[in-house]
């Protein structure tokens, strides 16, 4: 909240116009919808009000009102911080951007977002993006792909997971582990960002954790995966039945027998399923047919993963 109170001002900045191609040093801050209340108004540049400004001597009075018509066209987008104050003691603070005049009739684009006057892209990640230009006329440039490479020391985003289970489904967390520290937020949806690097009771899914540095604004995505634990697709042996046994032997090779793992088999040629065994071995009599479509079925702590085959016999001496 700001420190004192204020009607709702509305902050308005216009960019310098241009002469040809050259910007002007007219850029506009105005202010509209004050009250009839004589306060004074200042504004320094960046996002942070830093002490006696370009305009500490003005005293306003009226509903509209212009704090500077002699802004510079920047070279790059510049905030300006305005600061409205209530009385000797007490302010309100707005910040403004200022966006440069090419006076090109230029506009510029990359990887499809929106137009923009400046030729100047921020933050952007290494990899390759696609660069359009438009003139005042709508006319595009063909696209133009550059490569941005990975800058030595720039932020790489690191973390843990804890895969949720079957029988809980909602407990799944991610927990960023770098970078850390009071300037950097945090999103799981790319709008919302929190200053905790944890994200708890998460189902199964792939999530996308970015990371903000509030120095700079810069953002950096990262993937994560979290899968119901204890599902383990199964592997198995089988072994041919011989003349002296008629029978084949099914045995599961992955997961291994363990607290919680139970097995069984379906057999579609008979469609008759066996009840669940902690062993993980099954006799398979031979009935003189040279295949069989079968199912393994494992079930882990709740989480049951089943595996179709279909074997060709093979009888042995």
């Amino acid at each position: 909240m700001p420190p004192c109170s204020v009607p709702v001002v509305t902050v308005i900045v216009v960019p310098p116009t241009c002469i040809g191609n050259t910007p002007q040093n007219n850029g506009i801050i105005s202010l509209s919808g004050m009250d009839a209340s004589a306060r004074r108004v200042d504004f320094t540049i960046g996002n942070t009000y830093s002490g006696a400004g370009f305009n500490s001597a003005q005293i306003i009075s009226g509903t509209n009102y212009v704090v500077t018509n002699t802004l510079p066209s920047p070279t790059a987008t510049q905030e300006y911080t305005v600061r409205i104050f209530c009385n000797a003691t007490t302010y309100y603070d707005k910040v403004i951007t200022l966006v440069p005049n090419n006076c090109l009739g230029y506009f510029y684009n990359i990887d499809g977002g929106p137009f923009q006057v400046s030729n100047i892209f921020n933050c952007i990640l290494p990899g390759d993006h696609i660069l359009r230009v438009k003139d005042d006329k709508g006319c595009l440039s063909a696209p133009t792909t550059v490569n941005v490479p990975v800058a030595p020391g720039s932020e790489t985003v690191t973390g843990t997971i804890t895969n949720p289970t079957c029988a809980d489904p909602n407990i799944g967390v991610i927990t960023i582990t770098a970078p850390l520290g009071a300037n950097y937020t945090y999103s799981i949806n790319g709008i919302e960002y929190v200053t905790s690097p944890i994200f708890t009771d998460l189902e199964a899914g792939t999530y996308t954790i970015t990371v903000r540095n509030n120095t700079n604004g810069c953002v950096t995505p990262k993937s994560f995966t979290l899968s119901p634990s204890g599902q383990t697709t199964p592997t198995f042996t089988v072994t041919d039945p011989s003349c002296s046994v008629g029978s084949s032997t099914i045995t599961i090779t992955s997961p291994l027998p363990s607290t919680g793992v139970t097995y069984s088999l379906y057999n579609w040629a008979t469609n008759l399923p066996t009840d669940p065994q902690t062993s993980n071995i099954f006799v398979v009599n031979y009935d003189e047919t040279n295949s069989f479509d079968f199912t393994v079925i494992v079930d882990e702590n709740g989480c049951s993963v089943q595996k179709l085959c279909s074997y060709s016999i093979k009888t042995t001496a």
